[in-house]
């Protein structure tokens, strides 16, 4: 069936901008035509912040090998909007570890959902300058999980929010180190 990808407003204040110009909030609308009739999920994607004594330069310096460690090829770079990211990837592990112990995309008799099925990922890091001494870094983490013997739509996964503190803490520990 047919599948699209509609944004929905989110945030009243800011908006979350994806790598590459391309808006993308924070919440997410799945429309799909399955079976008998057309279904709409809404899902929020995980957002994290972690806030260091650093200067946005220093911070961006080490964002390369941030993505290194996780295995994640950052495919947009746009350091003039202070974001990294890729927003469409297909791992099947990050950082050597199960996708499970960063998502939640729910489970069944072959396991969780997250280690079994086809993951579709989105991951942006953005530098927000919050003071002269002081730089935010917001992660945002979205993903979708699909089984890949069949055709039914794909399941919207919650981060655990252990993806968006593990880039806080590789940020923190490259700027240490």
């Amino acid at each position: 069936g047919a599948v699209a990808l509609f944004p929905v407003a989110l945030e009243a204040c800011a908006s979350a901008g994806r790598p590459g110009g391309v808006e993308t909030p924070s919440m997410v609308s799945y429309t799909g035509t399955g079976g008998r009739g057309a279904m709409t999920l809404t899902a929020e994607a995980g957002v994290g912040e972690t806030t260091l004594a650093e200067s946005p330069t220093a911070v961006w310096a080490v964002l390369p090998a941030v993505f290194r460690v996780l295995g994640v090829e950052a495919t947009v770079t746009d350091r003039a909007s202070g974001q990294m990211g890729n927003p469409g990837f297909r791992p099947r592990r990050i950082e050597n570890r199960r996708l499970s112990l960063f998502l939640d995309c729910g489970s069944g008799l072959t396991g969780d959902y997250a280690d079994v099925y086809q993951v579709d990922m989105m991951l942006r890091v953005e530098v927000v300058s919050t003071s002269p001494e002081s730089t935010t870094v917001r992660t945002t983490v979205d993903a979708y999980a699909q089984d890949r013997n069949t055709s039914g739509n794909p399941i919207h996964c919650r981060s655990r929010g252990s993806l968006e503190r593990r880039v806080g803490e590789l940020v923190a520990a490259r700027l240490a180190a």
